[in-house]
């Protein structure tokens, strides 16, 4: 909520975010603008699919709102498995960040785990992020 006029609050109707199609949207009647970035995601063929969604919402929400194969979410994005592991892209992995805390030491177990690995459920997508790269880890 922000404040306008003499105390007055107003609600920010984020719930609007989910009803709108992929894509920039602003509305001058609730004051503000909101992104849909899109996130790209490579198998490992090379294959690429893109999907669009909310600012606020995580990667494997993305990932599996669309069946972006290899991409799970056995523990429902509780960061207690790594099914929704995946690369960064290096271009990508700075403004994305590292990983910390419990995601860090599941990734130290995670098989085929490379320097830009990330569990998916731990990205929280931002307008930044628009166009960001992840590759999807090869089949086990």
């Amino acid at each position: 909520m922000r404040r306008i006029g003499h105390g007055c609050r107003k609600l920010e109707p984020h719930w609007l975010v989910a009803l709108v199609p992929a894509a920039r949207y602003s509305s001058p009647l609730f004051g503000f603008e909101t992104g849909v970035p899109t996130i790209i995601f490579v198998h490992p063929g090379g294959t690429r699919e893109a999907h669009a969604d909310a600012v606020g919402r995580t990667v494997m929400d993305c990932a599996v709102d669309n069946g972006v194969r290899g991409i799970g979410a056995q523990c429902g994005g509780g960061c207690t498995c790594s099914t929704c592991h995946g690369f960064v892209d290096e271009a990508w992995f700075a403004r994305v960040g590292g990983p910390v805390g419990d995601e860090a030491d599941i990734l130290e177990f995670t098989p085929g785990r490379r320097a830009t690995s990330r569990l998916t459920c731990q990205i929280v997508i931002r307008d930044d992020l628009d166009g960001l790269v992840v590759h999807v880890p090869p089949p086990e």
